[in-house]
């Protein structure tokens, strides 16, 4: 079922393409696929300048390895994915929030204590049933019945959470409140074992941070957290800027996702409808080409992985100037060149 949500982000909100799951149709259902990239270009032997010049009028600018700079220090996770899962779902698109939130309760099960199901009901997209395993493996399976209904290889599920979207973003996103308190978020029913459920919900009490995601190897689509990252940059940083930067992904789930920012405007993320050229008509300023694990590595500021690489092509000041914000909006600091 997971592997069926990621297929389809590509197809959802400002990514929508024709044929795409109505509103309300569990996200499971949906046969929307992601958008096929083209293979990656190689890195010149010995390349080490930027690749803002092409090699040629009308062809395609030279790529590079990419290698963000290393963070200086780890301080204390802000709690902004909460705040921006609530914003993206209020304001933008509910059925990508709605699919972060369920990637996000899936991957906090590789770090349960023990064995626990539960059930999800979102108001907006329908309910999915939630099982962590022993050794962390969480599964998410479409419909089901309610709590204490179901005996699966965990038990029966003990508690269902119910509401609306932004009602799970904290217990997704992390930072439900100060250490020694535990709180039910605002408009979020509990039915079945409440001791349980507050077990959960105590475990969320920290923001997470997406380096955490990120050493984990948690199965979180990278997608649906830069959308949640350009929801949480403030429109005020974006002044006297303009470009768009490409992330094309390969791999299981290829897509080719753009972000523009538009000179004090909010960020934009959307599907790329051409090789060089945004939904907008504006060119491309840079294209980044990586998997899915560097993408998370480098949003997250964590290390590439060994053999891991990151291709980029055109503007490399616009990628730096993205991840400035992003940086910034997690409260990374990286260090100067």
């Amino acid at each position: 079922a997971v592997e069926r949500l990621r297929a389809r982000v590509a197809a959802v909100g400002e990514l929508h393409a024709e044929g795409s799951a109505q509103a309300g149709e569990p996200a499971a259902t949906a046969s929307a696929g992601p958008v096929p990239t083209a293979a990656p270009t190689q890195a010149a032997p010995g390349a080490d300048q930027t690749a803002a010049g092409a090699t040629g009028a009308g062809s395609a600018p030279a790529a590079i390895d990419y290698r963000p700079s290393p963070v200086a220090g780890a301080g204390e996770p802000r709690p902004w994915l909460a705040s921006a899962i609530r914003r993206l779902a209020e304001r933008r698109e509910t059925k990508l929030a709605a699919e972060l939130v369920l990637e996000l309760l899936r991957a906090h099960g590789l770090a349960a204590s023990g064995p626990r199901g539960y059930m999800v009901e979102l108001e907006e997209l329908g309910s999915f049933r939630l099982r962590a395993g022993a050794g962390g493996a969480t599964t998410v399976e479409v419909g089901g019945g309610g709590a204490g209904e179901e005996e699966g290889p965990v038990g029966p599920e003990a508690f269902t959470l119910q509401g609306r979207v932004a009602a799970f973003a904290e217990l997704a996103g992390g930072g439900l409140a100060p250490v020694g308190i535990v709180r039910r978020p605002v408009g979020l029913s509990v039915r079945g074992s409440r001791r349980r459920a507050r077990r959960l919900m105590r475990e969320r009490r920290q923001p997470l941070a997406l380096s955490e995601l990120a050493r984990r190897d948690a199965p979180v689509w990278p997608g649906l957290l830069l959308a949640a990252l350009a929801e949480a940059v403030d429109p005020a940083w974006t002044a006297s800027s303009s470009f768009t930067v490409q992330f094309a992904l390969e791999g299981l789930h290829s897509a080719r996702l753009l972000v523009s920012a538009t000179d004090g405007g909010p960020l934009r993320l959307s599907r790329a409808s051409g090789d060089r050229r945004a939904e907008t008509g504006e060119p491309v300023s840079a294209t980044a080409r990586l998997d899915e694990s560097a993408f998370l590595r480098l949003l997250s500021g964590e290390p590439l992985a060994s053999g891991s690489r990151i291709l980029l092509e055109g503007d490399r000041g616009a990628l730096e100037q993205l991840l400035a914000w992003t940086d910034r909006v997690q409260g990374i600091r990286r260090q100067s060149a």
